[in-house]
């Protein structure tokens, strides 16, 4: 079984190649972070494209059983066509009411909560907003 930790992508020179760094977790052999780095500037069909592209590479070095675990929904627009054993959702923030939220932030996240496996949520009031 193998866990992929799929983190926010970080910037790179607009020049340089996409690429991903993956580690493993410490004291958790099972567990992968992995953090692309896309080039800055990237248009979002691109930028979703390349994301696409990097994880299917990943994944595809993946043995067993695979556990995708999501703690933003916006990784569902790259990632929804995985199989995976299992989704968990870590909804630890309201994210929507971060300021410069994506606007279709809300839209993935309905999609994550009706496909997603687990649920973790950052306190019984977080909860009760998510569960409906």
């Amino acid at each position: 079984m193998t866990v992929i930790f799929w983190e926010e992508p970080i910037e790179i020179g607009p020049r340089e190649t996409a690429y991903l760094q993956v580690r493993e977790a410490q004291d958790a052999p099972n567990v992968r972070i992995v953090v692309p780095h896309l080039p800055q500037g990237m248009p979002d069909e691109a930028r979703e494209a390349a994301l696409m592209r990097l994880l299917d590479a990943h994944v595809a070095s993946v043995r067993g059983a695979l556990i995708a675990w999501y703690y933003t929904p916006m990784m569902l627009s790259f990632s929804r066509h995985l199989e995976t054993n299992v989704a968990v959702y870590d909804a630890m923030d309201e994210l929507s009411k971060f300021k410069f939220a994506p606007a279709q932030l809300l839209e993935l996240e309905r999609e994550l909560l009706s496909c997603a496996d687990i649920v973790f949520t950052g306190g019984s009031s977080l909860y009760e907003a998510k569960k409906d």
